[in-house]
């Protein structure tokens, strides 16, 4: 069974992320990272990414403003 994730809206200044979220235990870390470029939340390579650090134990949050 894969990593458990959520859609959120992180605030940024005046616009809202949207972004989906697998969180880690607790007392870990999180990193989050951004797409420009055509990239996207939910492409195959930035799932890949997701996944390795979920099953390293941190958070990730994944999102393209």
């Amino acid at each position: 069974m894969g990593p458990v994730q959520r859609a959120v809206n992180i605030p940024a200044g005046s616009v809202q992320l949207d972004a989906d979220l697998v969180p880690a235990r607790p007392g870990r870390g999180t990193v989050v990272f951004a797409h420009g470029s055509g990239s996207g939340r939910r492409s195959s390579w930035n799932r890949q990414v997701a996944t390795h650090i979920s099953r390293r134990g941190l958070a990730s949050g994944d999102g393209k403003g």
